[in-house]
């Protein structure tokens, strides 16, 4: 009776150890999923950051090159415009 009450708990051990496993073997699974999403988050954070980046230069170098600011250059410059007529503002 002893020797299949051993094998009997030999068997809970081993469905137990099983359990145990499969629940490490999961909680593995879901934390690399996790890490992975936090991962491809950051990236998204970054491209857009680096696109909110370059339209901001953009727009600074679409403004230095208005001709109201090379106009306000040229005066700082002195130097003489020849577009001025296309220059000035409308009443």
């Amino acid at each position: 009776m002893t020797n299949t009450t051993d094998m009997r708990l030999s068997r809970w051990w081993v469905l137990l150890g099983g359990v145990v496993g499969l629940g490490c073997l999961q909680v593995a699974q879901r934390t690399a999923i996790v890490m992975k999403g936090y991962a491809l988050g950051e990236r998204v954070h970054r491209v857009h950051t680096q696109q909110t980046d370059v339209l901001l230069e953009t727009v600074e170098v679409a403004g230095l090159s208005s001709p109201l600011q090379l106009s306000d250059v040229a005066k700082e410059r002195r130097m003489n415009l020849v577009a001025w007529a296309a220059l000035r503002e409308e009443p």
